[in-house]
Parts: structure tokens; sequence; C-alpha cells
């Protein structure tokens, strides 16, 4: 018995997470990491925990209202402020996959291929 396959060629793999988060200038982890527990305060006052985003992809971003670089960052994460900042990238398991340290194009092309492929869900 044989099987002959014509004109058929082998699908290219996407890209992985990590290519995607170098592309987009991130610094991709090894593997995705847990993210430790937080409990922050949103824009309105109201505490919100890990488990307000179980399931969502989450871009975590601390900032200081003194601090030039989160003010290039802003207009980005659409933050209407003025003012180190460190940012996080989770994945909808909570974990945590990629960072950056200083300001960053969070609307940049690549960085939301990145987001888009964690919504997806594929792991790869």
């Amino acid at each position: 018995m044989a099987l002959l396959v014509v004109g058929a060629q082998a699908a290219e793999a996407p890209p992985s997470v990590a290519a995607l988060a170098v592309a987009a200038g991130l610094d991709p982890y090894p593997a995705p990491l847990r993210a430790p527990a937080f409990r922050l305060p949103d824009l309105n006052g109201t505490t919100q925990t890990n488990d307000d985003f179980k399931g969502r992809v989450i871009v975590l971003s601390f900032w200081a209202s003194w601090c030039p670089p989160c003010k290039t960052e802003f207009p980005s994460l659409e933050f209407k402020a003025a003012g180190v900042p460190v940012a996080y990238l989770l994945n909808r398991e909570g974990r945590l996959v990629a960072g950056k340290s200083g300001a960053h194009d969070w609307d940049a092309q690549a960085v939301r291929a990145l987001v888009r492929r964690l919504i997806e869900g594929r792991k790869s």
C-alpha cells in the first residue's frame, strides 16, 4: 500500500509566542511564569486581583508620574495621565509570558499580533 500526495506542502507553523514577543520588542520568558498575586486599585478606586481577570490576556504596567519614559508610553496604553515603566504580559492562564522595562509602544502592530495570539489561545 502506498500513499501519494500530489501538490501538497507542509503548512508553515505560525511564529511562537516567544518569537512574536521578540518581534514586538519585548523580553520573552523561557517558559510562562506564574504571576505573583496582586491587589491593585483601578482608576475608579476599586481593588482588582488576579482572580478578577481569569481567562483574559492582561498587559500589566507599573509607572510613575515623575518618570519621563512613562509619559512616552502613556498614549499607547490609552492612559490620560501625565508622568520607570515596567510592564508584563500575562496569558489567559495568568502566567507571565513577556515583560519590558522602559517605555514601549504597546500599540505597535507586532505587539497587537502577540496579544492576538494569546487571545486566540494558541500556546506555540
